[in-house]
């Protein structure tokens, strides 16, 4: 019906235009009654009469409706012709409709109100002569005609979001909600969480990145602004990114991964660090700094076997040798190590540095404390040789005054060369260089212990025997360290014994010494098999009694030494006619056995109370 009715309004409209233009005094409006004289028509002549006047013309002086349809059903385009037909148009009595009727039937406004100013249809009313364009014919007030429809327009801010508004267009009816925004005509929520920067998927931005700070994976991100000689180490410029402002200065660092590290220790563990300090010390007490590096120093000088002290040894001993503190020390022998001791006795006076009782010994003679250093590590007998050793060594010779005490007695009877004949072939058979050459003797066999008037010349450098590792007698400082072991009594302590004197003689009997030597007050003027009496602390027994024993060296007065100034090595006189004898025996008196007591005779010259024990220089 809307449809209907719009058409026939604006069929209506139209016409009445049309019409009354016609009838009205002619215009100035070219267009219009062209328009109309195109048609054929001469309304003012034909139907209003040749003196009608326009002036004051209303909807009263409208023809009827009849005349009116006439003039439709003959003068207008044959298109709007057929369409009045189909139209039910109501008719008065007469059956001619009047204007009044289609007025009324079509709601429409008289010719004044329609020729009001402005109303005038322009041509596109009539489509040249081909009759209206019926497509965009009726009223379309609140919206606009789109392929022959009226399209609605949106009407913003009637409280509805329809239509083509949009939060864009029309921010009253479709505006956003909540925390969402107006994007692409959309609503769309931004997504900020855990972001500085960068997009917010809404056409937003989630902040923005000022100073040397760049937006990275929504993150601001401080881009290194090097050259302005300021380490900003919070905002990642460092040693690696920027050297020029965070560069290491400081002695031993360098850049590692971004921060500067001090490493001119790495890989150190000891000495300097190039920066005037040090990566440490060693703290082993054989390590010994190398390359940075503590390194364990075998202690092997002066020791041939035994721990090196960094977990290895310093060599192997052979057969029938014990490793003693890193020396190989020969079975029956005992270690001697290097030392410092007081050689002599009292007299009542005490040198500087002396630690024994300044009380003059008892039984002393001429025996000044002297001070001496031995620099070579020896092995002595532990026992007096024997009567079997000589034999073995000599195809069964014994010499001895008293064989009958047997082999395991001390052999005596035995002049200084003879000794000096059974200490070589001790070494050749143990293969050791002999200490000797003897030649020229006038008299004797070392076999038979009588050997007297050689020539003996030491083969040991600058003719020092103690240079030789063969074996040899022991020098008379030797003999006497090796007795005390440690002691500045006149005899060598032991259990029960505390080292003094108290007897010079036989009778009464010397407590003390009774408990270390055989001499004349127990033996019954006769030897005794060697080790019956207690040893001394280095393990040496009979040094105080059962026979006198030979020594290397030419009796003479004892050098002097100090403390400050100790006698090194001593090796005696260097000529004399008489060599020197120690330790007690077994016929003489008490006073005779102390450590200090010498005596002394010709090489030649053979006793029944004169024995003899070897040494052997360990390290030359």
């Amino acid at each position: 019906m809307f449809e209907l009715r719009a058409n026939l309004r604006g069929i209506f409209l139209a016409l009445g235009t049309v019409l009354m233009v016609s009838c009205v005094k002619p215009y100035d409006n070219v267009g219009v009654r062209d328009t109309a004289d195109s048609a054929g028509l001469d309304y003012q002549s034909d139907h209003l009469g040749a003196d009608a006047s326009t002036d004051g013309l209303t909807g009263a002086d409208l023809l009827d409706a009849s005349d009116l349809l006439d003039i439709m059903a003959t003068e207008l385009p044959s298109e709007l012709a057929e369409l009045l037909d189909t139209m039910d148009i109501p008719d008065d009595a007469d059956g001619d409709a009047d204007a009044a009727e289609i007025a009324d039937t079509t709601d429409q406004k008289d010719a004044g109100d329609l020729l009001s100013d402005g109303d005038l249809p322009d041509g596109d009313l009539l489509s040249d002569g081909d009759g209206l364009d019926l497509d965009e014919v009726g009223e379309c007030d609140d919206g606009k005609w789109e392929d022959g429809n009226c399209v609605p327009l949106p009407y913003c801010g009637d409280g509805f979001c329809n239509g083509d508004e949009t939060c864009e267009s029309c921010d009253p009816d479709c505006g956003c909600q909540g925390n969402t925004v107006c994007w692409d005509n959309q609503c769309c929520t931004p997504v900020c969480g855990g972001k500085e920067c960068g997009d917010d998927g809404c056409g937003g931005t989630c902040g923005t990145c000022g100073g040397h700070f760049e937006c990275e994976n929504a993150l601001c991100v401080y881009i290194p602004w090097c050259g302005d000689s300021v380490c900003n180490s919070d905002l990642t410029e460092n040693c690696n990114t920027c050297p020029g402002d965070c560069g290491c200065t400081t002695c031993g660092e360098i850049c590692v991964q971004g921060a500067c590290q001090y490493t001119a220790c790495d890989g150190k563990q000891c000495g300097d660090d190039g920066c005037g300090g040090t990566c440490g010390t060693c703290t082993g007490l054989q390590d010994e700094c190398i390359e940075g590096a503590c390194i364990c120093q075998p202690a092997c000088d002066g020791k041939q076997c035994g721990n090196d002290g960094c977990g290895s040894i310093c060599g192997n001993c052979a057969s029938g040798q014990t490793c003693k503190t890193g020396l190989c020390v020969t079975t029956g022998f005992v270690l001697i190590p290097t030392g410092s001791f007081w050689m002599g006795s009292p007299d009542g006076t005490c040198p500087t540095g002396y630690t024994g009782s300044c009380t003059s010994e008892l039984g002393r003679s001429s025996e000044p404390l002297t001070y001496v250093q031995l620099t070579r590590s020896f092995e002595m007998q532990a026992r007096e040789v024997t009567q079997g050793e000589w034999k073995a060594r000599f195809g069964g010779t014994n010499p001895s005054y008293f064989p009958s005490c047997g082999d395991s007695c001390p052999v005596e009877y035995v002049t200084w060369f003879s000794v000096l004949e059974y200490a070589n072939s001790l070494s050749t058979s143990k293969g050791y260089p002999s200490c000797y050459t003897i030649t020229g003797c006038s008299s004797g066999t070392a076999a038979a212990g009588t050997l007297d008037g050689c020539t003996v010349t030491v083969t040991g450098s600058g003719g020092n025997p103690c240079n030789c590792t063969g074996y040899r007698m022991p020098t008379e400082a030797e003999w006497e360290y090796a007795y005390r072991s440690g002691s500045t009594t006149a005899f060598y302590p032991s259990s029960g014994n505390n080292g003094s004197i108290t007897q010079t003689g036989t009778n009464p009997l010397d407590p003390n010494l009774d408990k270390i030597g055989w001499y004349g007050g127990n033996s019954s003027s006769k030897t005794w098999p060697v080790g019956g009496k207690a040893p001394n602390a280095w393990g040496l027994y009979d040094m105080s009694g059962n026979v006198r024993e030979w020594v290397w060296d030419w009796y003479a007065s004892y050098p002097s030494g100090s403390v400050s100034t100790p006698l090194v090595d001593p090796l005696g006189g260097g000529s004399g006619s008489d060599r020197v004898g120690r330790g007690g025996s077994w016929s003489n008196d008490a006073q005779y056995c102390r450590a200090a007591n010498r005596s002394s005779n010709t090489p030649g010259y053979r006793n029944r109370n004169l024995g003899f024990r070897v040494a052997r220089t360990l390290v030359p």
